[in-house]
């Protein structure tokens, strides 16, 4: 059987740690001593000023650099040929090659591709519009 501690015993009451005469004096002493020679030593150059503040934006440059070659390197090419402008009379719009809009019969005064004998008739338009359009694009152009 475990035997059962005296906590009224004296002698456990006892604190068995000490610490040396001055210690703390001498503690005191030595940590304000450092400390003045560190103060002395410091000379505060612009090199310790600009050294932190190059090696942020050294990191911030390669990070981008780095960021850029990703996209350039892993994006799809844009070889595709230049656009040509095709006039409303062209050979694709009347095969159907090309998908027309409504904008595509909207006319400026100030277009030469269409002539002015191409006007829209206002019965032609409805009909287009509510054929091709739906409500809620209607809706949307408020």
């Amino acid at each position: 059987m475990k035997k059962k501690f005296d906590i009224d015993n004296p002698k456990l009451r006892e604190n068995p740690f000490t610490v040396p005469d001055g210690y703390f004096l001498e503690v005191r002493n030595s940590v304000s001593e450092r400390i003045s020679s560190v103060n002395r030593e410091s000379h505060t150059g612009v090199w310790s000023i600009a050294k932190p503040q190059l090696i942020l934006v050294s990191s911030f440059v390669i990070i981008f650099f780095i960021v850029y070659g990703a996209f350039s390197l892993f994006s799809p090419s844009d070889n595709s040929p230049e656009v040509t402008i095709l006039s409303s009379n062209s050979q694709y719009l009347d095969e159907g090659f090309l998908r027309t809009s409504f904008v595509d019969f909207f006319d400026f005064e100030g277009d030469t591709v269409i002539s002015a004998e191409h006007k829209i008739d206002s019965v032609e338009l409805i009909t287009y519009i509510s054929e091709n359009i739906d409500i809620i694009t209607l809706a949307s152009l408020e």
